[in-house]
C-alpha cells in the first residue's frame, strides 16, 4: 500500500505519507483508514505528505467529491498538505479551493520543515489567547 499512517497523541497529529503512484482507491480510502485507528481524535491536526508521490491517478470528479464531503476532522482542525511540485501541487490547490467550507484551515506547503513550522506557529497563536 503506497500510504503510511501514523497518529501521535502527544503532538495531536495525524500524519499520512503517500508514496509512488496514488490511485483513487488510495485517496478515497484514507479517511476510513484514519477512522479505524484507535487513537484518532477529530480535533487533531492533519498532515498529508505527498513529497514522495510520483503520480496522482485521481479523477477530477473524485477530487471534487472528496473536497466537498464533510471532513472526518472537526472544522477547527488544521490540515497541512505537503505538495512540492507539478501536478500534485496543482491538484492540492484545486482541492483547497473546493474545500473552503469543509476544511477552512487548509494550507499547502513545499516540505516537511514548513509543515511542522506552520503547525508550531498555529499552536503558539492559539495558546496566546
Amino acid at each position: 500500500m503506497p500510504v503510511s499512517l501514523s497518529i501521535n497523541r502527544e503532538q495531536r497529529l495525524v500524519y499520512s505519507a503517500f508514496l509512488g503512484t496514488i490511485t483513487e482507491e488510495d485517496f478515497q480510502g484514507q479517511p476510513a483508514r484514519i477512522l479505524a485507528q484507535p487513537h484518532f481524535d477529530p480535533t487533531f491536526s492533519d498532515i498529508l505528505d505527498f513529497s514522495s508521490a510520483t503520480e496522482m491517478q485521481v479523477s477530477d470528479e473524485t477530487l471534487v467529491r472528496m473536497a466537498e464531503q464533510k471532513s472526518i476532522f472537526r472544522p477547527e482542525a488544521i490540515h497541512v498538505v505537503i505538495a512540492p511540485r507539478g501536478l500534485i501541487r496543482k491538484m492540492a490547490k484545486q482541492f483547497q479551493r473546493l474545500s473552503l467550507e469543509s476544511r477552512p484551515n487548509f494550507v499547502i506547503v513545499e516540505n516537511r520543515t514548513q509543515a511542522f513550522e506552520y503547525l508550531r506557529q498555529q499552536q503558539k497563536s492559539s495558546s496566546a489567547f
